[in-house]
């Protein structure tokens, strides 16, 4: 769309504006687009409303929504770490197993000793 077409596209009511041209708002200053934006959200209910909501977000419900994040990130952490700490015993277990079948244990001796199953140590 051409500058000049676009400038006459957003000039326009919000209701005649397609939900394309938001892009244009490069062009305005910023005391045109905050003007517009109010519009935008004073036309659309349900932009209103998540508005409203944001602007009514307590200093208290910002730390909840902080700490539940870190709290969630700690955790999947702490399970990427534990998934990895199993993934590296088994890893260990079936080289183990590798070597003592290289050395003639027998499959339940490599059972014994690594926590392999009987099926796991024979696809080996």
């Amino acid at each position: 769309m051409e500058l000049v077409k676009a400038v006459r596209v957003i000039e326009n009511s919000v209701t005649e504006m397609s939900g394309s041209v938001g892009c244009v708002f490069r062009i305005f200053d910023r005391q045109k687009k905050s003007e517009k934006i109010t519009e935008i959200v004073n036309h659309e209910g349900g932009i209103a409303m998540a508005a409203s909501a944001l602007f009514n977000i307590t200093d208290d419900e910002r730390e909840y929504a902080r700490l539940t994040s870190e709290l969630k990130y700690e955790l999947d952490l702490q399970s990427d770490m534990v998934h990895a700490k199993r993934q590296g015993r088994l890893e260990a277990n079936l080289e183990n197993a590798r070597r003592m079948k290289t050395l003639g244990f027998s499959t339940e001796q490599i059972q014994a000793v690594t926590g392999l199953s009987v099926q796991q140590i024979q696809d080996i």
